[in-house]
């Protein structure tokens, strides 16, 4: 991903802007699913796991740093210690949790609702078994469940600053996420990024991160 803390672009800070032929209106991924919103919003936002696109293509630990199959529906995750949100919270299995939960995913008056139901539709319940541990249940068997833990609308958010902006309206203008850039400001032509220094994955080499309207082809 643009931005994302392993690449390098030559130089040890300094700002990168990028041209998008629009800007995203809002920035919370279950509000919308087009390119746009890949190219900016996987650099605001983690998930649970992650898939080595540099590499391999496997699975990956994220958030969760470890994981295991307890049967053919169920998913059992352990978190990354230390892990902090954007505005200096702590990432927790509550926030996971709710991130998955009917306010943002399984409620069908949700706004969230139907981008969800595209990628997590098997994923029965997601529940905070204790302060590490995340066991995510689906209603078939499904042999992709992993997957599905990095896929669109997976990304985790905090749920205080979800409740305290009162709910996606709020939230999708000034979203608190726990990925390598955090948003300092968005407008009709521009989405300001700048270095979240307490990545857990690692400072990205980068300090600003800018996307800009660009509307050729």
């Amino acid at each position: 991903f643009l931005g994302a803390p392993q690449l390098v672009f030559g130089q040890d800070s300094g700002k990168l802007i990028v041209a998008l032929d629009d800007i995203p209106p809002q920035l919370d991924p279950l509000l919308q699913q087009n390119n746009r919103a890949y190219r900016t919003l996987w650099n605001i936002y983690d998930s649970l796991l992650t898939v080595d696109y540099y590499g391999d293509g496997s699975v990956q630990p994220a958030l969760a740093e470890s994981w295991k199959r307890l049967d053919g529906k169920t998913l059992e995750l352990t978190m990354r210690e230390g892990v902090k949100f954007h505005d200096g919270t702590a990432v927790t299995t509550e926030d996971v949790a709710f991130s998955f939960g009917p306010e943002r995913r399984t409620d069908p008056d949700s706004p969230g609702y139907g981008t969800a139901q595209q990628f997590l539709s098997t994923i029965d319940t997601v529940e905070a078994v204790d302060a590490r541990t995340i066991r995510v249940t689906s209603s078939v068997e499904d042999p992709t469940l992993e997957m599905r833990m990095t896929a669109w609308g997976a990304q985790i958010v905090s749920k205080s600053a979800f409740e305290a902006a009162g709910g996606f309206e709020g939230f999708s203008q000034a979203p608190v996420g726990s990925g390598p850039f955090k948003v300092i400001s968005l407008s009709a032509d521009t989405i300001e990024l700048e270095a979240f220094q307490e990545y857990w994955g690692g400072a990205p080499d980068i300090d600003q991160l800018i996307y800009r309207k660009a509307p050729e082809l």
